[in-house]
């Protein structure tokens, strides 16, 4: 790493941490918790020269709370999307990252929700607290669909995770492109490169109606939804 990314980095972080400890101290609630990390996820990413547009927030339907479902290819689509979807929303996460010092604390206390995915009853918990966010709470809800990380070497197979939560919720799904994190952020590395990502922000998706015995079909229509919105010109 080198050492004006590693002391970027270490203030960021230590920023971000106290910022957040403030409001967890406080009690302020979670989407003051968002707040934080919306500014904290845009001066990390300015930092080092990743420089973000975001396109079609016109298609994200006012006033409703909606899944945002998303490609994954790099750890940087986390504070891309953070800092720059422009709704109050909570992850669904692997649970893994929960553990993560700074980052699992931020994500508890910030009343995301992680997901175990090799206990098949915890990840169905996982899935009725989000769809809970999603109705009781009227807060958007964030997920990666593939599950786990493309390095930027084509999009996964979409998990039924993204489709059951949906119809659970009775929610519209509004897909969303990253490109360009995989330059930001490439495998192996520890630090932010600079680069230029674009975040595409496709019409939603509707599940109304819809029940569980259509759960493959709708996986099936939102990767389809998601990769039609991703362009063969470069970023």
């Amino acid at each position: 790493m080198r050492p004006f990314a590693l002391f970027t980095s270490i203030i960021a972080l230590s920023g971000f941490y106290l910022e957040g400890l403030y409001v967890r101290l406080r009690g302020l609630g979670h989407t003051r918790m968002h707040l934080v990390s919306r500014r904290w996820g845009r001066l990390i990413l300015r930092w080092p020269g990743v420089r973000v547009s975001v396109e079609g927030e016109s298609n994200i339907p006012p006033g409703l709370p909606c899944l945002f479902v998303a490609n994954h290819v790099s750890y940087s689509d986390t504070p891309i999307l953070m800092g720059h979807l422009p709704v109050d929303f909570r992850f669904l996460a692997k649970a893994s990252l929960f553990k993560v010092p700074i980052i699992g604390t931020h994500l508890k206390h910030g009343g995301h929700v992680g997901v175990a995915r090799e206990d098949p009853r915890a990840a169905v918990e996982s899935l009725s607290k989000a769809a809970r966010i999603l109705k009781d709470d009227r807060t958007s809800v964030v997920i990666f669909a593939e599950g786990t990380r493309s390095h930027g070497e084509g999009m996964r197979e979409f998990r039924a995770g993204a489709a059951h939560l949906a119809i659970q919720a009775q929610v519209p799904v509004v897909p969303v492109a990253i490109m360009g994190s995989a330059d930001a952020l490439p495998k192996d590395y520890l630090s932010l490169q600079k680069s230029r990502v674009r975040v595409l922000i496709g019409k939603p998706v509707s599940a109304e109606g819809l029940t569980r015995r259509d759960r493959d079909s709708f996986t099936t229509r939102l990767q389809e939804a998601v990769a039609a919105l991703i362009p063969a010109r470069p970023v």
